[in-house]
């Protein structure tokens, strides 16, 4: 159950092999140190930890991992092979940081509670979410990702199925691939200004989710983003219907947003009949009669 291993130099004045499985789907392991002394490692060792992040001291064996490849391979595997002067885990209440490339990562969250706030700095630093961080994490039912976070990583909350009220606030610029995922409880879906891009299959089979505010920051959306969210009834984009054509929205998107009414912003009320339009009252999101 331990988080962060350093397996021993050797066995005996030996070394060793790490046989095939032999961590196996471990879901508590963050963290391992690999030794000069080890020699190998088996098919599918490390398939499917997907909350390792750091392996060190690879350099011992690169020669292995250049033809076997196979220990660390699994969808959810995340891994950065860095030495330990070039990494750091650091703890921050139930948050777990990484530090590398001067950059600072949120890899997971120990903690049970089922509403939380995430914190708004790591050593007055802003941060990113990390692949996986949260991935499958059924306790969460409402998540705040507050101003000081820049990007929300792969898979990280993918199927939180509990998770029901989300917020993201206006430093997030990518939202990666399959990063809400399955999160079937989400009923409003406001993505903030500041975003550019949304990964593939980044919402994908969030088929609670009533209307969507997308913001006229956006660039892109990927693959099947939005894919199978059939209870979509309003998409409230912040821009223009000349902005709105210059985002490039990929497959699998348009038979989902369009089923919602697209309605695009306008502070005065529009003279255009055909289009729908929306704009702010008292903070809250009014379609123009």
């Amino acid at each position: 159950s331990d988080t962060i291993i350093t397996l021993p130099e050797d066995i005996n004045g030996f070394s060793y092999k790490i046989n095939d499985y032999a961590f196996y789907d471990n879901d508590s392991l963050l963290s391992i140190t690999l030794p000069n002394g080890l020699i190998d490692i088996g098919n599918l060792a490390f398939y499917n930890c997907y909350r390792l992040v750091v392996v060190y001291n690879l350099s011992s064996l690169n020669i292995i991992l250049g033809t076997n490849d196979y220990g660390f391979v699994g969808y959810y595997a995340r891994v950065i092979h860095n030495s330990l002067e070039e990494s750091n885990l650091i703890k921050k209440d139930d948050y777990v940081f990484l530090y590398v490339n001067n950059e600072y990562f949120l890899i997971t969250y120990n903690g049970d509670a089922t509403k939380i706030t995430l914190p708004t700095n790591i050593n007055n630093n802003s941060y990113k979410i990390y692949d996986s961080a949260f991935y499958k994490n059924k306790a969460l039912t409402s998540v705040i990702i507050p101003e000081g976070v820049t990007s929300i990583g792969k898979s990280a909350f993918y199927d939180c199925y509990n998770l029901g009220n989300l917020t993201i606030s206006s430093t997030v610029t990518s939202i990666e691939d399959n990063a809400f995922s399955h999160c079937y409880n989400i009923r409003e879906l406001i993505i903030p200004e500041g975003v550019t891009t949304i990964g593939n299959n980044a919402f994908e089979n969030c088929d609670s989710i009533k209307y969507v505010l997308i913001p006229s920051s956006l660039t892109s959306i990927g693959d099947s983003a939005f894919e199978f969210c059939r209870r979509i009834e309003n998409v409230y984009y912040n821009g223009s219907i000349s902005d709105w054509y210059n985002v490039e929205i990929k497959p699998f998107n348009m038979e989902y947003l369009s089923n919602g009414n697209i309605c695009f912003y306008s502070e005065a009320e529009p003279l255009d009949t055909t289009n729908k339009y929306w704009h702010y009252v008292d903070n809250k999101i009014v379609i123009w009669e």
